[in-house]
């Protein structure tokens, strides 16, 4: 299991309504592109999310972990009392090499961030969204 430095924080995602959220890599350059996946297959793919693109469609990991606000707080909960949360569209599980984030419905595998930035995610989150 290889834990990623990256540090992340809950943005809302108005153009979903007032109440989607998606989980971001803190610090990227802002960029999207098309991945090829093979020659009829194509993936849109964005810097600010957590996993990492690649031609591969078994290893493809590069997708929105996202929820409403419910489940954005559970995400929280579950990172400060060392448990799990798990929807279609984004879980965490608190192992004790790191917390593993992912997509349940669109990756492949989790992403596992430190503790520490996962702790700060769970701040970010309490911070921003509201139950």
């Amino acid at each position: 299991m290889t834990i990623k430095n990256i540090k992340c924080i809950v943005v809302q995602q108005t153009h979903m309504g007032d109440d989607y959220w998606t989980i971001e890599r803190a610090e990227h350059d802002g960029r999207s592109w098309m991945q090829s996946l093979g020659p009829h297959s194509q993936a849109y793919c964005l810097s600010s999310r957590l996993g990492e693109p690649s031609a591969d469609t078994n290893e493809h990991n590069n997708a929105d972990i996202e929820g409403d606000s419910r489940e954005m707080l559970a995400i929280a909960k579950a990172i400060e009392d060392g448990g799990r949360a798990s929807f279609k569209r984004c879980e965490a599980v608190v192992t004790e090499e790191g917390v593993e984030l992912m997509s349940p419905r669109n990756m492949v595998a989790p992403v596992v961030i430190s503790h520490a930035n996962a702790k700060a995610l769970a701040e970010d989150i309490r911070a921003k969204v509201k139950g």
